[in-house]
């Protein structure tokens, strides 16, 4: 029987191009859409942000803004010149010379870590099946305890990508395709590629469509690991997980939402 490694560098080797460090342009229609939408944010002094996505992208049907929450519609589209828009609760498409934009309203102290959970396309929901089996969510407000009234764990990217096991700095830096985002996951201690095959996307999120046709592609690449003997096997109860939850995430006040109390080595350290 094959091994986990062995299936491991068999993907990578598949779908890693010979030149994948070379970035391909951005299209130029893209480029001036862009440059429109920072000219129009910055020149307001409007704090923003537009997700990553990989690198090598050529196709998109929108991208994504993140902004303010205390703006109107009807101001967001008039702000860029848009043609007509719609809304949905938190989010606003606005069509500009026949291209999508989405603005995503967050509350303005939150746009960094919603910046986090919309870039890299599908890899933030992978990661969600993974922390699902920890009995955690992670969400544009930050990582969360579901089974705890979904407490507030962390707002914090680095913290949030390195309790899987994954190097926060390859995170940062950004991936050349989807693959490569894939890849990347796989390196998690915690992968397990049975998981995905189980999992069901919400049906109510803003982005299914997008996120199915990606999650789509994902099991694809996941196929040749159903089953394998390297995937970890997770707890069916949960709160196995606590302890290390806890001690992990003790900055967060998690011991205290708990037990009602400070971990007793947090307070022995201050000593």
């Amino acid at each position: 029987m094959r091994t986990f490694f062995d299936l491991l560098v068999d993907t990578y080797n598949k779908y890693s191009e010979p030149n994948k460090k070379k970035q391909k342009e951005v299209p130029d229609f893209l480029k001036s859409i862009l440059v429109h939408i920072d000219y129009k944010l910055r020149s307001n002094d409007i704090t923003f942000e537009i997700p990553f996505v990989y690198k090598n992208k050529k196709d998109f049907d929108h991208i994504k803004v993140i902004v303010p929450n205390y703006f109107t519609p009807q101001q967001l589209c008039e702000l860029i010149d848009g043609d007509e828009f719609k809304s949905n609760k938190d989010f606003v498409d606005i069509i500009y010379k026949d291209f999508r934009i989405v603005f995503i309203l967050v509350p303005e102290n939150n746009i960094p870590m919603t910046f986090w959970y919309y870039s890299w396309d599908i890899l933030p929901t992978l990661m969600n099946v993974l922390f699902d089996k920890f009995g955690m969510t992670f969400t544009k407000d930050g990582l969360k305890l579901k089974s705890k009234g979904n407490f507030l764990l962390s707002t914090k990217i680095d913290e949030i990508v390195e309790f899987l096991g994954l190097n926060f700095k390859q995170y940062r830096n950004g991936f050349f395709t989807l693959e490569n985002e894939i890849n990347f996951l796989m390196n998690s201690p915690s992968f397990n590629a049975d998981l995905f095959f189980e999992y069901k996307l919400d049906t109510n999120d803003y982005f299914y469509k997008e996120k199915s046709e990606l999650f789509k592609k994902s099991l694809e690449i996941f196929e040749p690991f159903k089953g394998a003997p390297g995937n970890f096997k997770f707890s069916e109860n949960t709160d196995e997980y606590l302890p290390f939850i806890v001690e992990y995430f003790q900055e967060s006040g998690i011991m205290e939402k708990l037990f009602g109390r400070k971990n007793k080595y947090i307070k022995e350290s201050k000593n």
